[in-house]
């Protein structure tokens, strides 16, 4: 408060005669000597600043500074930060002058906090301590920056328009408009366009894998960084995967009034003719099988075979005289898609005949069974053709066939009648002669053997 104060002293004196004697006057000087009884106080206890990241290096920041009520060593205040405080921030110790000596990179760390002491001289010493916080402001130096530089996505065919194909991720780790991007479909005919709201892509129109089965496009994302915006790019690549919505198509033969002769001669296992179908969809859903519609015991009676992989159509067994004429094989070509396969049907038209002239037919055949021809061939019902002259003979053949058994069955009865009438007559006129013996009949006879 005060280092030193005078004191003045008068002395005043008198004589024997009682006269006045002239006074005398001193000043005493005393000096109060200091004791380290003040700490350090600094002008204020919290500092904040902010400071732009990509400084330069040895950027000042600020000078603190604090002031020691004492005198002398006690008085005498040098600066200092913590320990703990990274190596990067410099403070003079006589100035008390803050600096960093490398870069601040705001997408590190955005703040700063930093512990300043102030340390007298005195013996022992005293100090105070005050904080510094730095906020480091940000700077557009990130593009943004997609999670892949190549997505890869699988989305069905026939999928509705606007169906989500994935989702896109891309970042920014810049702050505000420096961090806000936008992603656009560039380098692409494709039907796609992007939700920026949910950072996902997005079909505009069906697809068809028939058609494109992948596409190859690219995706821009731009920030809203000032004073210029960034950019990055990332490569799109779309699988369309099959579904089945085609069916078998059969190449040969070229329609159902097909026809082929096939001569009697032929021997077992030749192959006579071949059915060949494709199918525009994918693995199991392309696979085709060829079935003969008509139940085992028809099949086995028919003098072809059908090979449900290959298609091939051969003898399977000498052909015979009743095997001349018209055979109409009714096939069900199926492919071999889930839940539920597709197919297609062919007539397949084979006259056994010595002339080996052109083969014609006079009407197309007619499927007159179920319409449920994608169950198992096992289960499916016999193939009828609709031809008037066949079924004319076949009733003409079997109502002669009745007539006969009919003729025979009464010339039977007749024939029996008379003769147990014939037996009769002889029991009741006949008479054993006196040295005939009754041959007594067994039951059972056994041989020697």
């Amino acid at each position: 408060m005060k280092s030193e104060h005078y004191i003045y002293v008068v002395v005043q004196g008198r004589s024997a005669e009682g006269s006045v004697i002239i006074s005398s006057r001193r000043v005493i000087r005393v000096l109060v000597a200091d004791v380290n009884d003040n700490a350090p106080h600094f002008l204020q206890s919290r500092y904040q600043l902010e400071v732009e990241e990509n400084n330069q290096p040895g950027k000042l920041l600020l000078r603190v500074s604090a002031s020691d009520a004492d005198s002398g060593y006690n008085s005498r205040v040098t600066y200092s930060l913590d320990k703990h405080t990274s190596t990067i921030f410099n403070i003079g110790p006589e100035t008390g002058q803050l600096s960093v000596s490398a870069v601040l990179d705001r997408e590190q760390q955005g703040v700063h906090t930093l512990t300043v002491f102030a340390r007298d001289s005195g013996s022992p010493p005293l100090e105070s301590v005050a904080t510094v916080s730095i906020r480091v402001l940000d700077q557009n130096d990130n593009a943004p920056a997609f999670l892949t530089p190549h997505f890869i996505f699988f989305i069905h065919e026939n999928v509705p328009p606007f169906a989500q194909v994935g989702r896109v991720g891309v970042t920014d780790p810049d702050e505000g408009e420096n961090g806000n991007t936008e992603l656009h479909v560039v380098n692409s005919s494709g039907p796609f366009v992007v939700d920026n709201t949910k950072g996902t892509l997005h079909t505009t129109n069906n697809l068809d894998r028939e058609t494109d089965d992948h596409y190859e496009l690219y995706l821009l994302a731009s920030d809203h960084g000032h004073p210029f915006t960034l950019t990055s790019a990332a490569r799109v690549t779309i699988f369309v995967e099959d579904i089945n919505d085609n069916q078998p198509k059969v190449i040969l033969p070229s329609s159902n009034s097909s026809c082929q002769t096939v001569s009697p001669a032929t021997i077992a296992g030749t192959l006579v003719t071949k059915i060949y179908a494709i199918d525009e969809d994918l693995g199991l859903n392309s696979e085709i099988t060829y079935t003969v519609v008509a139940p085992e015991s028809a099949q086995n009676s028919s003098p072809f075979r059908l090979d449900s992989r290959s298609g091939n159509i051969t003898v399977a067994q000498q052909l015979l005289q009743k095997d001349l004429g018209m055979h109409h094989m009714f096939i069900v070509v199926r492919d071999g898609g889930k839940p539920a396969p597709l197919y297609t049907t062919i007539w397949v038209n084979l006259l056994v005949n010595e002339s080996m002239g052109p083969c014609n037919l006079d009407r197309v055949p007619t499927w007159t069974g179920t319409s449920d021809l994608d169950q198992t061939p096992s289960k499916a019902p016999i193939c009828e053709v609709e031809d008037t002259r066949s079924a004319q003979l076949t009733l003409l053949v079997g109502l002669g066939m009745m007539l006969v058994s009919t003729c025979l069955l009464m010339v039977t009865i007749v024939l029996y009648l008379k003769q147990k009438r014939k037996s009769l007559q002889q029991n009741r006129g006949g008479h054993v002669e006196e040295n005939e013996i009754p041959l007594r009949l067994k039951d059972k006879y056994y041989s020697d053997d």
